[in-house]
């Protein structure tokens, strides 16, 4: 389902075909919340993402309006230089 996480703004990875996000006041990403995940698939999840990124809990706003709770993956302060300066833009498949 669709879900939007205000606060944060999505990046292309510099040199990669898929984006980061990073804090930013004013901004709001756009993304999609997945079904709930147990322990096992959280530690594999983690591994996929690997340490660009840092899994941490943050309210998210649904296509309803309603606001829940939802683990995120953010480009860890640290490694923030690898995010380019152009905006990630999600374009409609053909």
């Amino acid at each position: 389902m669709s879900a939007r996480l205000p606060g944060f703004v999505r990046y292309r990875v510099s040199g990669m075909a898929y984006p980061g996000i990073r804090p930013k006041s004013d901004a709001v990403a756009e993304g999609a919340l997945l079904a709930p995940m147990g322990p096992g698939a959280l530690r594999r999840l983690d591994a996929f993402e690997g340490k660009l990124y840092r899994r941490e809990r943050h309210d998210v706003v649904l296509g309803t309006g309603e606001v829940r709770q939802a683990f995120v993956y953010v480009v860890q302060r640290s490694r923030r230089h690898r995010l380019s300066r152009r905006e990630w833009v999600v374009r409609a498949r053909r």
